[in-house]
């Protein structure tokens, strides 16, 4: 079942959620147990344009 972006991210930094932030997301209903994602990566670098002279 796809969940959406927002549940998504919140699910991925889940340890970094306070208690009661991490109550409201339980409350729409995923969790990690019941939803597992793997942890989200930073975005890569964009790779260096050749300066053109």
């Amino acid at each position: 079942m796809k969940i959406g972006s927002w549940p998504r991210r919140r699910l991925a930094t889940w340890q970094t959620l306070q208690p009661g932030r991490q109550q409201l997301v339980t409350n729409l209903g995923p969790t990690p147990d019941t939803h597992p994602v793997p942890p989200l990566t930073e975005p890569a670098a964009p790779s260096p344009r050749p300066s053109g002279s």
